[in-house]
């Protein structure tokens, strides 16, 4: 496991939690991975990040939520090509399933427009496990 690994454990935890403890909740964050030394290191190295980040505070071995999970945004800067990479994924899939309404402007890509790549991407997973059973 690397801490990148452990974050997004992390992340998710916290979309269901507003607190950790190491000692408690280590089996429940990381259902799969031996608790060890270097996992529980590996573990508050990611917490560390998030204090760092300002998501957490760290209180007598408690790592709480400074506010609602739900609240915590993000900004993300992307390239004209990769905008344009997007815009054309969306559109094109527009146009084979009809649906003029989710059109994307690639000079202004929306949380939506990320959101739709994110329904495109999982339509094309669940098309492609579904061929898989019928193999």
């Amino acid at each position: 496991m690397n801490v990148l690994e452990a974050s997004n454990s992390l992340f998710e935890w916290f979309s269901e939690n507003d607190s950790v403890n190491i000692e408690r909740d280590f089996s429940k964050i990381l259902p799969e991975e031996k608790k060890s030394a270097e996992s529980v290191a590996c573990l508050s190295a990611a917490l560390q990040d998030f204090e760092n980040s300002e998501l957490i505070k760290c209180n007598n071995d408690y790592w709480i939520l400074k506010k609602p999970f739900s609240s915590f945004e993000q900004s993300v800067k992307i390239s004209p090509t990769l905008a344009l990479s997007v815009a054309h994924l969306i559109n094109g899939f527009c146009e084979v399933v009809g649906n003029d309404l989710d059109y994307c402007d690639a000079s202004d890509i929306t949380e939506k427009d990320i959101n739709n790549t994110i329904i495109i991407a999982t339509h094309l997973l669940d098309s492609k496990v579904d061929s898989s059973l019928d193999s």
